[in-house]
Order: structure tokens, then C-alpha cells, then sequence
């Protein structure tokens, strides 16, 4: 392991400060989640994202429901896409600044392909989509988007069916 040559005091209750530059490169925002865990004499603090735990559980989750209804899903965090089922190479791209900007725009309506949503740098949905906010407890976590040839009560069924899952999951 890399010594930054910083260094930090506890304080009484056992609080460090993680200095705003080492924040900024690892992209830790305030309210953010951190592992903290003991290796040897180390203590180790690692970025925590609830999805990652149980991301093998809900890539099968999407790939069934795609394989029984054949619509695309795509699960996000707040910045990279987590899993989905049109392009494993899409999985960890950070998704388009300007898309994730107006987002709570296109929460829980239809959205025509002809829209042309970047979900990434280099990746326009290709057809109708509807997103859902993807919320544990009280706290919006991420993002699914529900992709077919045209969006229905099913697709809607189907985006209420991953959230209750995913929330049983997690």
C-alpha cells in the first residue's frame, strides 16, 4: 500500500478526517457509504454500495426477466451503469453527465426512442424506455430502466416487480 504522507489524529470518538483531495480523486461525496475493515495492522476503507453485495443475485434477476419477456433492463447506481442485458461492456461506464443532470425528468413517464436519451458517452437507448428511481429505505440509491419496443402496462409490471425484488434482496 502507497503512503500519501498524510497524516491524521483520532479524535475522542475515534473520527478521522479524509482530506477533500482524496475525496475528490475517489469520488467520495458527503453521505456516502464506506466499508471500513482490518487487514493485518491495516485499517481499510473502501468505497459501499448496497448492489454490489448481492450483484450476482440481480444480474440473474434481469437476465430471467428478460429471457421470459424479452424487454432490456439496465441497473445504475447514481453515476455508473451496476448491470443490464444488451451489452456486458457497458457495465461500470459512467453514464452521461448531461443525461443523469435531467433524469428526475424523465422519472416514471414513457420516453420515446425518438428522444435519443445518451445513457452513456457513446450509448443512445435505441428504443421506448421508462426509468424508476431505485430507492433502500428512504435514500434514492440508483436507477432502472425498463427498455422494449414500446412501453406497457407489462414493462410498468415488470419495473414494480425489480424494485420489490431488489428491495427484498437488499
Amino acid at each position: 500500500m502507497k503512503e500519501t504522507g498524510v497524516v491524521r489524529h483520532l479524535d475522542e470518538l475515534g473520527r478521522i478526517v479524509i482530506p477533500k483531495e482524496i475525496r475528490k480523486r475517489l469520488k467520495i461525496e458527503n453521505s456516502d457509504l464506506l466499508d471500513i475493515f482490518t487487514e493485518q495492522d491495516k485499517i481499510i476503507l473502501k468505497k459501499y454500495h448496497p448492489f454490489h453485495q448481492e450483484m450476482t443475485r440481480l444480474i440473474a434477476v434481469l437476465e430471467s426477466i428478460k429471457t421470459v419477456y424479452g424487454c432490456d433492463l439496465v441497473l445504475t447506481d447514481k453515476k455508473y451503469i451496476l448491470a443490464n442485458t444488451m451489452d456486458p461492456t457497458l457495465n461500470e461506464e459512467e453514464m452521461d453527465s448531461d443525461f443523469l443532470n435531467r433524469i428526475s425528468s424523465y422519472l416514471h413517464k414513457e420516453t420515446s426512442s425518438l428522444m435519443r436519451l445518451s445513457l452513456t458517452k457513446t450509448y443512445v437507448i435505441p428504443k421506448d424506455v421508462i426509468i424508476y428511481p431505485v430507492k433502500i429505505g428512504e435514500k434514492e440509491t440508483g436507477y432502472l430502466f425498463v427498455i422494449d419496443s414500446m412501453i406497457g402496462q407489462q414493462q410498468k409490471n415488470i419495473g414494480v416487480l425489480i424494485l420489490l425484488l431488489i428491495t427484498k434482496l437488499l
